[in-house]
């Protein structure tokens, strides 16, 4: 809070709470019996480099799990994070920070769609973009199409978005990014677009049988299996061509082969 300390201070104490806090006991103190929150998001856009990727992960840590604290500050967070972090190199912590909002309320949606939240994410994970940048990515991307109709309608209508996706489910040896990515294709598969670009991409036998190969994959978390399997039920409700295909393909049985130890 002293206006007195010098960066590299100010650095050295904020790498210090970050570890502090990664113990839960520590970090409830420090969220409901401090004023830290509000300095750490006072503090938002106006440090760079270390100091600002630290100060990130020390709010990611704070924000795991739902406080009256976040409760009354999210509002105010999001939109600094939105506005003076455009520009930051710190996407994968940006992304985990506000999905760790998003998860906990709602209405940050709203405010993350608002403020175009899926072309960002768009436009930085088709820049040379890791996996675990990609992870924070996808997961925020799950949230954001849980409900919100707008935000599905904005992933469904990117093509290069849901080809990058897509290849994450092909592709990727991770569960949780491969269990994100079926449930941002089953939150979309409603819109047409979603269904016109499998249809144009894939295609409809080649997704189909893709997804019933990744729904078998013993190395896949149950978690993940269930998220593939939901997509794929999803798939064929919204589209007779894609149940024509998955039945062709004998799906009911593999789905039920495949999910008899993941609880529905």
């Amino acid at each position: 809070k002293s206006s007195s300390i010098d960066d590299q201070t100010r650095t050295v104490i904020l790498s210090l709470l970050t570890n502090l806090c990664s113990e839960k006991r520590i970090r409830f103190c420090a969220v409901n019996q401090t004023e830290l929150f509000q300095i750490l998001i006072e503090d938002l856009g106006y440090y760079e480099n270390e100091y600002e990727l630290n100060l990130l992960g020390l709010l990611i840590n704070l924000t795991n799990e739902e406080s009256s604290t976040l409760e009354r500050l999210y509002k105010n967070l999001c939109e600094k994070i939105l506005t003076r972090l455009k520009n930051s190199p710190h996407h994968q912590r940006i992304f985990t920070l506000l999905g760790n909002i998003a998860m906990h309320y709602e209405q940050a949606i709203d405010i993350l769609i608002e403020y175009k939240i899926i072309s960002w994410i768009s436009q930085t994970l088709q820049q040379n973009a890791n996996e675990e940048k990609i992870r924070a990515g996808v997961r925020l991307l799950a949230l954001c199409t849980q409900s919100n109709v707008q935000g599905q309608q904005a992933v469904a209508n990117d093509n290069k978005l849901l080809s990058l996706i897509y290849e994450q489910l092909i592709k990727s040896q991770n569960s949780l990014l491969i269990g994100n990515s079926s449930l941002v294709f089953g939150h979309i598969i409603i819109h047409s677009s979603a269904r016109i670009f499998l249809r144009n991409n894939p295609g409809i036998e080649k997704t189909i049988d893709q997804m019933l190969k990744l729904v078998e994959e013993s190395w896949l978390s149950k978690v993940a299996r269930k998220n593939v399997a939901i997509f794929i039920t999803k798939m064929v409700k919204a589209d007779e061509s894609f149940l024509q295909e998955f039945r062709k393909q004998h799906g009911t049985e593999i789905l039920h082969s495949a999910l008899k130890d993941v609880e529905l």
